[in-house]
């Protein structure tokens, strides 16, 4: 019911804030905020892209990692690092009335990205990034996108689809 803050600082290197990995069963309901602090980083990223000694780390918020027959509902997620969700080789997982908050120019504040996961189930949601709402990448299938009020952001997209095959 409270907000959950990630460290301010730029300097902890992380790949995600919060990682669930190999769950069967995990809820994520609630009312309550998980609160990226993203803007510690925002404003530093073109300057970052231009040195190879950039130490500045964007993890991601929440990381659902093979995590089978799940849910994630009613919680909020506001100004990620990047990638607010990130749901990366799972199978059933449904997300049903998530808000997802971080202002237009908050640079890859992805909403969700999927990657290599089956069965995901996205509904009644507010989505408004810097980026994609919902990005559905490699190796993903049967994804269902319903009531999705998306803006600012740049919609939905599909990409890399073939990027894992070999020629």
């Amino acid at each position: 019911m409270g907000t959950l803050k990630a460290s301010y600082s730029s300097s902890v290197e992380l790949e995600s804030w919060i990682k669930f990995n190999h769950i069967n069963e995990l809820e994520i309901t609630g009312n309550g905020k998980f609160d990226g602090q993203g803007a510690s980083t925002w404003a530093c990223m073109p300057n970052c892209k231009a040195t190879s000694s950039c130490t500045i780390y964007r993890p991601i918020s929440i990381k659902l990692n093979y995590v089978t027959n799940s849910s994630v509902q009613g919680v909020s997620s506001i100004d990620s690092k990047m990638f607010h969700f990130h749901v990366n080789n799972c199978e059933n997982v449904a997300f049903n009335n998530v808000t997802i908050s971080a202002p237009e120019d908050s640079p890859n504040t992805y909403g969700i990205h999927i990657a290599r996961s089956n069965t995901i189930k996205i509904s009644s949601m507010q989505i408004g990034t810097g980026d994609e709402c919902i990005s559905i990448g490699p190796g993903s299938t049967n994804i269902k996108i319903s009531g999705i009020a998306c803006g600012p952001g740049h919609g939905i997209s599909i990409g890399s689809l073939g990027n894992t095959l070999k020629k």
